[in-house]
């Protein structure tokens, strides 16, 4: 049987820049029947164009798809859903040049951020897995296990209040990530035995129905995305994506929207002990599964309680609907809101540094850790929240630079937390081998990478990856060690392309 898992040559899936400048050109034309601003269409085009350059130059590894994310979450998005909704690039920012001038700067910064990271990137794995259909399987199922016996424990023990101070809480919780090294290595699996004709085998479908009902008990809708995520890139990754999994996801996409969301904000408002909450949590499920009048209360109770929440979102709303997926898919409204607040506030300093630490450090120290997260602490300081309202807003690191120096801080930041974090990750599996380990990998920053403030990048530094590197060595001695069947990618420095 033909071996594809680690085997594809990344060189042959260069995408020409025409396929996405060609999307990109098509929806900046209706903005300019739309009344947008010339030069804001520019500037929007020349930022989606510029991250696109990995993808053409190296083809589909993960560093392409790292670059791509940042031109979706502040460009991409918002041009897309600007265009859907009739509105002009420019509508409900304070400052739209400015604002945009920002993101282009930044697309080009975190571009050079992802090429030099992977110039660094030495091309080769630390736990070379073995790649046969029974080692992807053994592997699947025993980080699938070891993810979801995590999640269960992070569960009860942030039920009994000890999450913020229990190292067990720190150990578990980076762990329960693993699962996704389970869908992951399933995938393979099913990628490797049918000779790439499909993505999904049964036990795959088993395993992503067992972490839908861990989502629903523990109220973590996160988690179930970001699986889905990992098989989604797998496909990517491997050329595996056929019209009905296009049908699937967008099948899923519906279901996450007007079912498991709404279910999540209905459940929010319950408060009990854990154990009482879960059987709620499944029992709530079920009837709403086969309850239509119980399924509309769920919506409409949901989207209340989305309406009363309005007076704890931030002052500032892209697309005039205190739309909160559309405000949280694009960060154009936040760092206009930032840039706004900093031209008539002094720089927050040393004081942020100080806030970001206190966060990650011992007390011991002396570090006083605060009730707020640092993201709503940050929109108290530049005027885009008005304490004590706290909304976990997603602030951003170079919007956090803004704030905390100014210029060179939106400039460095990037440079300074992004690049030490992608080169550790990259040492443990390279981001430029397609391998199933450097795919989970990837599934863990691709959110961060976007969301993530200084203090998030430094737990990643100090405390995932120490806990992740002790969990892989002890899954990779003690069950794949004396294994024959290596993948030579696994064990060899990739030559630069």
């Amino acid at each position: 049987m033909a071996n594809y898992i680690g085997s594809i040559d990344l060189k042959s899936t260069r995408v020409p820049i025409a396929i996405p400048l060609g999307v990109t050109c098509v929806f900046e034309f209706i903005q300019l029947y739309l009344g947008a601003d010339p030069l804001i269409v520019f500037m929007s085009a020349a930022g989606i164009t510029i991250t696109f350059i990995p993808l053409y130059i190296y083809g589909r590894d993960l560093y392409a798809m790292f670059s791509i994310l940042f031109s979706i979450r502040y460009i991409g998005a918002a041009l897309v859903i600007k265009t859907l909704y009739g509105q002009p690039l420019q509508s409900n920012l304070l400052d739209p040049t400015a604002s945009y001038a920002w993101a282009l700067l930044l697309m080009a910064i975190t571009t050079t951020v992802i090429l030099a990271a992977r110039h660094f990137d030495p091309g080769k794995t630390l736990f070379p897995f073995p790649n046969d259909p029974k080692s992807l399987r053994r592997l699947a199922l025993i980080c699938f296990v070891i993810g979801t016996i995590s999640y269960a424990i992070v569960g009860a023990t942030d039920s009994n209040g000890t999450a913020s101070a229990g190292v067990l809480f720190i150990v578990v919780s980076s762990l329960a990530s693993l699962s996704n090294l389970g869908l992951i290595a399933e995938a393979a699996y099913a990628i490797e035995k049918s000779g790439r004709r499909t993505l999904f085998s049964p036990r795959l479908l088993a395993m992503l129905a067992a972490t839908l009902l861990i989502v629903i008990a523990l109220n973590a809708r996160g988690a179930f995305l970001n699986g889905v995520i990992a098989i989604v890139v797998i496909a990517f990754i491997y050329r595996v994506i056929h019209f009905r999994y296009i049908v699937i996801g967008a099948l899923f996409l519906a279901f996450f929207m007007y079912f498991l969301s709404p279910m999540t904000l209905y459940l929010r408002m319950q408060r009990m002990p854990k154990l009482q909450f879960i059987q709620l949590a499944l029992d709530t499920a079920v009837k709403a599964t086969f309850d239509s009048n119980f399924r509309k209360t769920i919506y409409d109770t949901a989207k209340y309680t989305a309406l009363e929440d309005i007076k704890d979102e931030p002052p500032y709303d892209y697309y005039g609907d205190r739309s909160n997926v559309g405000n949280r898919l694009s960060f154009i409204g936040l760092l206009d809101a930032v840039y706004s607040g900093t031209k008539t506030r002094a720089l927050i300093g040393s004081t942020a540094i100080k806030r970001s630490l206190s966060d990650i450090m011992p007390g011991f120290l002396g570090y006083v850790k605060e009730d707020a997260n640092l993201g709503d602490w940050m929109g108290w300081q530049v005027g885009i929240l008005q304490p004590p309202y706290i909304t976990y807003i997603n602030f951003g690191l170079p919007m956090e630079g803004l704030a905390t120096l100014g210029w060179p801080g939106f400039i460095a930041y990037p440079i300074i937390f992004i690049l030490p974090v992608l080169l550790a990750f990259a040492r443990i599996s390279s981001f430029r081998m397609p391998l199933p380990l450097s795919i989970y990998l990837f599934t863990i920053l691709q959110t961060g990478m976007i969301e993530w403030l200084s203090n998030g990048f430094m737990v990643a530094l100090t405390r995932e990856i120490p806990v992740l590197l002790v969990a892989l060595t002890g899954i990779y001695f003690v069950f794949f060690r004396h294994s024959t069947r290596r993948h030579p990618l696994a064990i060899a420095s990739s030559t630069p392309s």
